[in-house]
């Protein structure tokens, strides 16, 4: 299963896999599971803007790469500062996905 590369930064931050940072969510936050994610990459957002304004254009994000790389950067930082020790079955999660997008583009190339 593949995951959107901003939850898995909030999962990192927190040291967590999706699975369990999910079932943490239902819990912290019933009737909306994703509440926490959406607090914390709203946060994160206006963070990057402050320190970042050159990635906005009127307050929207125009610069989505540069972002997702102080993202993770940010996240890692978020769960040392914590000291939110990475779930090793995370790890795996990360390479399989990894796996599937290599996979995925050797196929899109071959039927170019």
């Amino acid at each position: 299963m593949s995951f959107q590369p901003r939850y898995l930064a909030y999962c990192q931050a927190h040291g967590k896999t999706p699975d369990a940072m999910m079932q943490h969510d239902i819990e912290a936050y019933p009737g909306g599971c994703m509440v926490g994610f959406l607090l914390w990459s709203n946060e994160k957002l206006a963070k990057a803007r402050k320190e970042h304004p050159d990635w906005f254009l009127n307050s929207t994000l125009h610069n989505h790469a540069e972002y997702d790389k102080w993202l993770n950067t940010e996240s890692f930082c978020e769960a040392a500062a914590c000291g939110a020790l990475r779930d090793p079955a995370f790890d795996e999660m990360l390479d399989e996905q990894e796996r599937d997008c290599e996979a995925q583009r050797l196929k899109d190339l071959e039927e170019v």
